[in-house]
């Protein structure tokens, strides 16, 4: 599915649920005094200030990252330029250090699955939810 056709189905799906969900309200409404002329622009405002904010915050995020890591780079922050490693052995070190967690809860989820959960192995299960 290309980018657009994507956008267009998502746009599609919460159209259709706005205007149904929007019908049903003025057909049965909670509320005695309705305030749909002031109530409504405001929701529609928020939804499209939330997804232009959203889209921006994934646009400027990612770059602002690699700046601060260039940064830091520069100006030797960090573990690895403090002990002194360089090249593909500081790639290696920081691969594996950021990895880490990861490779423990796995080890802790196959060492629950091989010795039972009456161990009291819950912690995959609650870094899952």
């Amino acid at each position: 599915m290309s980018g657009e056709s994507e956008t267009l189905l998502r746009l599609s799906i919460f159209a259709g649920v706005l205007i149904v969900l929007a019908g049903l309200e003025v057909l049965w409404p909670r509320r005695a005094v309705p305030r749909r002329v002031t109530r409504w622009p405001v929701n529609v405002a928020l939804s499209v200030l939330n997804s232009v904010l959203t889209r921006l915050i994934f646009l400027v995020v990612p770059g602002l990252s690699v700046l601060a890591a260039l940064y830091g780079e520069g100006q030797g922050f960090g573990v690895l330029p403090l002990i002194r490693l360089t090249g593909f052995v500081a790639g290696l070190v920081g691969f594996i250090l950021l990895d880490l967690p990861f490779i423990f809860n796995m080890w802790r989820f196959i060492m629950c699955r091989r010795f039972g959960w009456s161990t009291g192995c819950t912690m995959p299960i609650r870094n899952l939810m």
